[in-house]
């Protein structure tokens, strides 16, 4: 029963993070008392209340520097901050940086980044450091190359369908999902992201899908060092895997992301009416 009240809580805390929310408030929505649901609350996330809203604001506010030309200034406000000045000393000190050089680096560090709950539900993912030559599949001159734009802010729905690290939209991820099934070799999909030069709040990405004959990819000592998932599940949670790997794995694996594509291999279950999807999801590190 608690982790009902709990889950439910922080459903209402993601719905309403980009407002100014009080212990307060959290604790009137629990209908409990102050005293009993902190004692939960800490239980359940390791955080006090006020910690764990601070987390999340600036956690996704990290992703807004990231990915898009939005001044400090704007974010701070989507997070509804006092002032930029007192949004600037936050992130310091959570992510240990400023915010101006979190975004300038050629890296993007993911150790502090604190996920919303649900991903934390998420089933376990197989992972391991390989090194891959990746050029092969980002090449679009034998592929099918494409892109489209995500517009923010983010909506800011406990349905966690969007936190702006899924580059994915429903017709691509039905696209896809037809040409695994149709086919029985692998199927690499490469994504590379960026701020759009001429609208602030948006974010281009690009992506390449290639058909690969033989044995889908091969690792070797001389390609670049990614770090590999596996995955196994359905097409409504591959959904969003990249939102769970970006906030929950690459976090709990102390790594940073570096320039190049997101590469994703599909492989065919071979039984064409199911919802199975399968693939290895290879994310470039330092």
């Amino acid at each position: 029963m608690h982790d009902d009240v709990i889950n439910g809580v922080l459903d209402w805390v993601e719905d309403n993070i980009n407002m100014p929310i009080s212990q307060t408030d959290v604790v009137k929505k629990s209908g409990y008392s102050q005293r009993y649901f902190q004692d939960i609350f800490l239980e359940k996330t390791k955080l006090s209340i006020a910690k764990y809203i601070l987390a999340r604001k600036l956690s996704l506010s990290s992703v807004l520097l990231r990915l898009t030309n939005l001044s400090v200034f704007e974010i701070s406000t989507i997070y509804s901050f006092n002032s930029q000045q007192n949004f600037s000393r936050a992130f310091k000190r959570y992510f240990k940086i400023t915010p101006n050089l979190f975004r300038k680096r050629d890296f993007w560090d993911f150790r502090y980044y604190f996920p919303q709950h649900r991903f934390l539900n998420f089933k376990d993912i197989k992972h391991r450091p390989v090194s891959l030559y990746s050029e092969c599949y980002t090449d679009n001159k034998l592929g099918e190359s494409k892109s489209f734009y995500i517009t923010i802010p983010f909506e800011f729905k406990s349905n966690y369908s969007v936190e702006g690290l899924a580059f994915k939209n429903k017709s691509q991820i039905n696209h896809i999902k037809g040409m695994v099934k149709a086919s029985s070799d692998y199927l690499s999909v490469s994504y590379d992201f960026c701020a759009d030069e001429k609208t602030k709040n948006k974010i281009k990405v690009n992506y390449v899908i290639k058909q690969i004959n033989g044995d889908g990819f091969i690792l070797n000592e001389k390609g670049s060092k990614y770090y590999m998932f596996s995955f196994v599940g359905s097409w409504s949670e591959y959904a969003i895997l990249s939102n769970v790997i970006y906030t929950r794995e690459l976090p709990r694996l102390n790594l940073k992301r570096r320039l190049g594509f997101d590469i994703e291999i599909f492989y065919s279950s071979g039984h064409h009416t199911d919802d199975i999807c399968l693939l290895y999801y290879f994310i470039p590190v330092c």
